[in-house]
């Protein structure tokens, strides 16, 4: 049986966001000091992410409430969760790196703050099992269902 556009559009209404991000995988936690420096709080990735395409999130606890900062995804088998995550850091880190905006944004966002370090969990939602166009569809709810702090921040 085929499915039309419409038959598409009712399903991802009718999608449990919160369920599938209840059951994402942990990737690790990391601390981003405001001098641009970052270091691994849970270690090294025991969940194979170097594999792994899918949508991921950065969540932090601010005043006691866990927030979700941003969300993104890995499309291609060559950019995987982990490597994006790379990506980030890298921009991070490297005041002079344009290719992602992301690091800049952090960078500020700790600045207005007012704090030292902020602690960053990155979990993600595998996809890999699935078809890939299911990805960017994916990210797109859940960026409207959770309105990540970076990513609304232009």
């Amino acid at each position: 049986m085929k499915t039309t556009l419409n038959d598409l559009n009712t399903a991802m209404s009718l999608l449990d966001i919160e369920s599938e991000w209840t059951a994402c995988v942990h990737f690790k936690t990391l601390r981003l000091y405001d001098d641009n420096s970052y270091k691994s709080i849970t270690g090294n990735d025991k969940s194979g992410a170097c594999h792994k395409i899918g949508v991921y999130r950065h969540t932090a606890v601010i005043d006691g409430e866990t927030v979700v900062l941003y969300v993104g995804m890995s499309m291609a088998r060559t950019s995987s969760i982990a490597g994006r995550q790379s990506s980030h850091l890298g921009s991070f880190k490297n005041l002079d790196n344009t290719n992602e905006m992301t690091g800049k944004k952090y960078r500020r966002f700790i600045r207005d703050l007012g704090v030292e370090y902020l602690d960053i969990t990155i979990e993600y939602v595998d996809l890999t099992h699935l078809n890939t166009s299911i990805i960017p569809l994916f990210e797109v709810v859940s960026i409207n269902y959770f309105r990540p702090l970076i990513n609304q921040d232009e």
